[in-house]
């Protein structure tokens, strides 16, 4: 229905196939040329009325014999548009059979994935048009959340015109309740932090009644401010010098609390140090200070809470945890135990939750860092959290009861092909794709693969080399493409092994073949590459042995025996005179 107003738009006439129950729909759209979709009809009676000519565009999400009739009835260097799922053709299968037409299969899933940013265009191109008039919203049915099954049975049944949708009603979340209450106190460990601090100001914003922010060193003058302002807000903010790892700390700031008249409601986790060092340099003082400000002191807040009535016990983990980062495999261990201490608390009914967050933003550990370990992340593609971001994603993992969950602001395409097997761990995939990679092309490498079958056999090397020299450039950090010579290996140009294993990845994961680290190695250049990678992607697309044709008038006995001798010495300009004159005898 989109199709038709886009096209109504800009003065195309449109011959459209529907289901009979639905023809009248299409002549309030306007359409004349109307056609029954549940036939093969269709096809003789376009042919018929367009004088032989058939449409110029067609497009189709018809699948089986539709295709070919839909492929009949486009017009000479016409243009055919798939936006099916189901057995549809290939860009090969459709060159056999008609390579004149100019043939595009539109995934709109996967241009959101690949391209969001171009369909935030094309939405806003969408909205223009509707306020301009040119086009309508489409028409919906709606159904409540609740009536998924009558829903899907509905468009199962094809009774729909439009779109489905389901609809949540607004008073489903009235009877939650509160995350965090005003009769209860919260405490709040790496309090005078800057995450401490921001972690205040968000229960404070959620009616916490009160927050006591622990740590070990009194607070400086500029967190002193922003706490005083948090009062100045009327939140009732406590500060407790004292040490997480120490019962009897941990112990006094709560009793304190406690005397204050308000049940611990709950305790927030943040504390934490670092101290990297390469594995070979870590030693038992730098394991034992980072695991101490964090599984001890959660150990401890365990054990001193076991008897108050509190509703959330949240740890600030790390995904260090889960990916590991170079130089700090003590910080990892630290925050994978606290990890496992979430789900034991969990497996013996306690309130718990762990999150695995990746680098802040303007806050926390992470923000103090380095250039060069941000430009580490920078190339696994992570990115710093806003904080308001993650408190957001925090609130609603608490109001969701979740133990343990990876917070990451990633581009995961690029992020993947930094794990030796192409992808991060299981866990992890899971969280974000629901899969463990791809086992076919992908569609880039698929259309790739589609232009190499159409162009001649000596044409799909160069062609094949200009896309490897593009992939490598961009993991070698070069301006360009053409600022990497094919013929040059890649060792030579920079290639480490952290890039050759992204690079093989990348190449696995795009073409579908299991290719190891080792072939970069037996192929060094982009030129060889490309050839060992042709010989793969299309084995069967050997090229023939040319037929070789006698020109001579005469019989093999005229060819004189010396005749390849006599030609090896000459330029190829006396060559082109001797078949000139060959020619023209």
């Amino acid at each position: 229905m989109a199709a038709i107003m886009l096209a109504q738009h800009i003065g195309a006439e449109v011959y459209a196939t529907a289901s009979p129950g639905k023809h009248e729909v299409l002549r309030d759209m306007g359409v004349r040329r109307i056609y029954n979709s549940r036939t093969l009809e269709f096809a003789d009676q376009i042919m018929e009325d367009t004088n032989g000519h058939g449409v110029d565009i067609v497009l189709n999400a018809l699948a089986n014999d539709f295709i070919p009739k839909s492929v009949g009835v486009t017009a000479a260097n016409g243009r055919f548009i798939e936006i099916g799922k189901n057995r549809t053709w290939s860009h090969a299968q459709m060159a056999r059979e008609r390579p004149d037409i100019d043939y595009h299969k539109m995934a709109l899933d996967e241009i959101i994935v690949g391209d969001p940013r171009d369909v935030g265009r094309m939405l806003g191109d969408c909205v223009d048009l509707i306020e301009a008039g040119h086009v309508k919203p489409l028409p919906y049915h709606e159904f409540q959340i609740t009536e998924s099954l009558d829903a899907f049975r509905f468009m199962q049944q094809a009774r729909h015109v439009g779109k489905v949708i389901f609809s949540f009603p607004h008073e489903a979340q009235t009877d939650a309740p509160p995350l965090v209450r005003a009769d209860r106190a919260y405490l709040v460990t790496g309090g005078v932090g800057a995450i401490g601090l921001r972690l205040a100001e968000r229960l404070a914003e959620l009616g916490a009644g009160r927050i006591a922010l622990m740590s070990r060193s009194a607070p400086k003058a500029r967190a002193l401010a922003e706490i005083e302002a948090l009062r100045s807000t009327g939140a009732a903010i406590e500060v407790v010098q004292g040490d997480v790892t120490d019962a009897q700390s941990v112990a006094r700031s709560l009793a304190m609390l406690r005397d204050l008249g308000m049940p611990v409601g709950g305790v927030f986790h943040a504390a934490g140090v670092l101290d990297d060092a390469a594995l070979t340099d870590m030693d038992t003082a730098r394991f034992r200070k980072v695991l101490d400000a964090k599984l001890a002191g959660a150990m401890t807040l365990h054990a001193a809470t076991l008897h108050d009535p509190i509703d959330h016990f949240v740890m600030f983990s790390s995904a260090a945890a889960l990916f590991g980062t170079p130089g700090q495999s003590n910080y990892a261990a630290a925050n994978g135990a606290l990890d496992a201490l979430a789900h034991l608390r969990q497996s013996l009914g306690l309130p718990a939750l762990t999150v695995n967050w990746g680098p802040w933003a303007e806050a926390g550990m992470a923000h103090a860092v380095d250039s060069g370990v941000e430009r580490l992340w920078a190339a696994m593609g992570i990115r710093a959290i806003a904080p308001k971001s993650a408190f957001d994603t925090l609130e609603l993992l608490m109001q969701a009861g979740a133990t343990q969950a990876l917070v990451l602001n990633a581009d995961w395409d690029r992020m993947q092909a930094r794990f030796p097997t192409g992808r991060p761990p299981r866990m992890i995939i899971d969280l974000v794709s629901g899969e463990g990679g791809q086992g076919g092309p992908s569609p880039e490498w698929q259309a790739l693969l589609d232009r190499l079958v159409n162009v001649t056999p000596i044409e799909r090397q160069p062609l094949l080399t200009q896309e490897l020299r593009a992939m490598a450039a961009r993991i070698l950090g070069l301006p360009s493409a053409e600022a990497l010579d094919p013929h040059t290996a890649l060792n030579e140009l920079g290639l480490d092994s952290l890039m050759a294993v992204e690079f093989a990845n990348q190449l696995s994961a795009q073409s579908g073949l299991k290719l190891r680290v080792t072939e970069l190695f037996d192929h060094p250049t982009i030129d060889g590459l490309s050839s060992y990678l042709l010989a793969l992607a299309l084995p069967e697309e050997e090229e023939a042995e040319p037929e070789i044709t006698d020109t001579f008038d005469g019989s093999d006995e005229d060819l004189p025996e010396d005749l390849f001798d006599s030609v090896a010495g000459l330029s190829d300009d006396e060559v082109a005179e001797r078949l000139k004159a060959l020619d023209d005898g």
